[in-house]
């Protein structure tokens, strides 16, 4: 007999637990919290939260969901349930931790590889303790199964209309420059900023009626303001660049894309890419990398894809 959602919230019982970061503006931490409130909305009652990472448990600064209370409430969920075992426990965080997950059904959901070989340590414990992988485009899967993945694998993407439930709250910019375009990037050397502020300054100068911003964060790989400073020392005449590094509410990068004319991405490794989904959301023209998870929906149709040849990485290129 079919059991529906409304069977299942009347059971005193924790059927889902989303496992990882979810209060921030991070990109796991937004797709876990969207997640479990979606899966919530479908089976009242059922689902809770837990704040964990690659490392191990932390508690969770709830200061940013003041105006969330669907998401405080699954987490206060986990709390009041810590002596329950889910049925299912689904996580998502790096790096990937999984041999000790509780439950029935063990689900990394969401994963995102964006490399072209798994290593060899994950792919082990991942055979040995999960029992499904969902994961975010066609490229992972290939890289998933070649590199030795048995467990089930099912491509689910990621969902990125929450953004719209935010009305836009004003970010100022320092310039009336007529265009401009953006990034939206942890800076990891992967995501290609050297590879943007090169063809950018060369290009463009002060002269021209164009901005760059950078939406970013301070992170042990974000070298992109010394990077700025390099090019702005040995050219007077350098293009206008602005560096947002601090914590932004989804209405205000809502701004950004609202602001901005075309959305810019020479990555050298995407999983998925939410930047560039969230832009074609807001109408935004997406210059990108022909290549990774974001080539699911970014196409020859939908994107101005840009050409690349493959190298080998670097140390500094794979570990981040």
């Amino acid at each position: 007999m079919a059991t529906t959602s409304q069977q299942i919230s009347n059971v005193n019982t924790l059927h889902y637990r989303f496992e990882g970061p979810f209060e921030s503006s991070y990109s796991l931490a937004v797709v876990n919290r969207e997640m479990a409130r979606a899966l919530e909305r479908l089976c009242p009652g059922s689902v809770a939260l837990y704040a964990t990472e690659g490392p191990g448990d932390y508690e969770p600064d709830l200061s940013g969901l003041q105006h969330d209370p669907e998401i405080i409430q699954l987490w206060e969920r986990h709390v009041t349930a810590t002596s329950a075992t889910p049925e299912v426990t689904l996580r998502n965080l790096y790096p990937p931790r999984v041999s000790d997950m509780a439950g029935k059904l063990h689900v990394m959901n969401n994963y995102a590889w964006e490399e072209s070989v798994f290593p060899r340590a994950y792919v082990d414990a991942f055979n040995q303790h999960l029992q499904m992988l969902a994961i975010t485009s066609q490229f992972v899967r290939k890289v998933m199964v070649d590199s030795g993945v048995t467990v089930p694998i099912v491509v689910t993407g990621n969902g990125v209309d929450h953004i719209l439930r935010y009305p836009v709250e004003p970010v100022s910019l320092p310039t009336d420059k007529a265009f401009r375009f953006l990034h939206v990037s942890s800076c990891f050397p992967r995501k290609g900023v050297d590879v943007l502020l090169d063809a950018y300054t060369r290009m463009f100068s002060c002269y021209d009626d164009v901005l760059l911003i950078i939406k970013t964060f301070p992170n042990p790989h974000n070298t992109v303001e010394q990077q700025i400073r390099v090019y702005q020392a040995r050219n007077p005449d350098c293009p206008a660049i602005h560096v947002i590094s601090a914590e932004l509410s989804m209405g205000q990068l809502n701004s950004l894309y609202a602001q901005a004319h075309a959305l810019v991405a020479p990555s050298r490794g995407e999983g998925f890419g939410m930047p560039m989904a969230e832009a074609m959301l807001w109408d935004v023209p997406v210059i990108v990398t022909g290549y990774g998870g974001h080539t699911d929906f970014c196409t020859p149709d939908t994107a101005w894809l840009i050409d690349y040849t493959f190298a080998k990485a670097t140390n500094a290129y794979a570990a981040v």
